[in-house]
């Protein structure tokens, strides 16, 4: 017999039935169950839709024979059809079509009583089948009425152990969250989160996977092309140490728990600072002996090798665009910009703009521009 577990009642499904397995011992039966594997269920409550995880088990029971009778398993008598719960579900037998119809009579005793289930017993000798009660059980396996209790509850666990309203885990679909992940970063760069700072890129995902269907953004969008080359670029990077590999773990995974979201969030962010890297390495730039450029009030017009977007923030005068610029000399231009760019769809070549300052950033020294244009691009379709 086969059954789904949701994986709220994991522990309490395995204390009840490791009870029953005690208690089954004694009369020379074995209950138990395998895991075959898990899935994934859309779910609703009080508030809201989710996903949550189920375990797939096997039950495998044997039961006690004496006198060539075997206890095969109950029978739940139902006007409308019965059902045959099977103990040992190695035992491969033909069990006759009659009791899938039969009413609750004990055909030992012969009596009609106000019964839901009897037992299917089956003699390996003669092939002779019989439904008899709980209490007349006895007459056949050597078992009583307890087993058959303990036998059923084994079931009835497995039974009611589906979703029943209390929430575990929340899983989110993983290329749902980069797709989101990646439309969100470009909106407005990547946010690590921070109490007294921006919303961060995690909450904000989240947001959008509560609030926005999926379906809207289309398959052939940039966006789900970007979170295909992650993923490509996550399973086969040799990068090797406890974040790499945590990405690593979850990008092999179909869903993603709430509890690792702002992991997976991170990969797309991961995945442009690669870019940033190769292309700094394909241009042989290295921007750690990065200069002050012009004084300020000059205007500057710069020839772009590397070109990404930082971060991005609310204000109040609207929203602001962090970009970062390098030179050929690996120098580092910064532009606090109101207006974005796609940097996934075009290649800043050549940009102009008026030195307002200059700062130093985790050692690096940077010249920042105001009134910026962009003079040159090209289309990355072309490249």
């Amino acid at each position: 017999m086969k059954y789904s577990i949701y994986e709220g009642n994991w522990d309490t499904f395995n204390k009840k039935v490791e009870r029953i397995r005690k208690k089954c011992e004694k009369y020379s039966c074995d209950f138990s169950y395998e895991v075959l594997g898990e899935h994934f269920e859309h779910l609703s409550d009080d508030y809201g839709d989710f996903i949550g995880k189920f375990y797939d088990i096997e039950i495998h029971g044997t039961a006690k024979i004496s006198n060539g009778w075997e206890l095969i398993g109950r029978i739940d008598h139902n006007p409308n059809g019965n059902i045959i719960k099977v103990m040992n579900i190695y035992n491969q037998v033909n069990i006759p079509a009659k009791f899938y119809t039969s009413i609750a009579v004990c055909e030992h005793c012969n009596t009609r009583r106000n019964r839901k289930t009897t037992c299917l017993v089956h003699n390996k000798e003669t092939d002779e089948w019989k439904q008899v009660g709980t209490t007349c059980l006895k007459d056949y396996t050597g078992l009583d009425s307890e087993i058959v209790a303990m036998f059923s509850s084994f079931i009835d666990n497995a039974e009611n152990s589906k979703y029943t309203g209390k929430r575990h885990e929340v899983y989110y679909p993983l290329k749902e969250v980069l797709v989101l992940s990646s439309k969100c970063i470009e909106g407005r760069g990547y946010h690590k989160w921070d109490p007294y700072g921006e919303m961060s890129t995690k909450e904000e995902v989240y947001r959008e996977l509560i609030h926005t269907t999926i379906v809207n953004i289309p398959e052939d969008s940039k966006y789900h092309k970007e979170a295909n080359e992650a993923l490509e670029w996550i399973t086969n990077t040799t990068e090797d140490n406890n974040y790499f590999n945590n990405l690593r773990s979850i990008a092999n995974r179909e869903y993603v728990k709430d509890v690792n979201l702002g992991i997976a969030v991170s990969l797309i962010q991961a995945y442009h600072n690669h870019l940033e890297r190769e292309a700094k390495k394909s241009q042989d730039i290295d921007e750690s002996n990065s200069k002050f450029i012009g004084k300020t009030g000059d205007k500057l017009t710069i020839d772009v090798k590397v070109a990404a977007c930082v971060t991005g923030w609310d204000g109040l005068y609207g929203y602001t665009w962090l970009y970062k610029f390098l030179d050929e000399d690996g120098n580092v231009y910064i532009w606090y910009s109101s207006k974005g760019l796609d940097l996934s769809e075009i290649m800043v070549t050549k940009l102009s703009g008026t030195v307002k300052n200059h700062t130093t950033f985790k050692g690096i020294n940077q010249t920042v521009l105001t009134r910026c244009r962009v003079l040159e691009q090209v289309d990355r379709k072309e490249v």
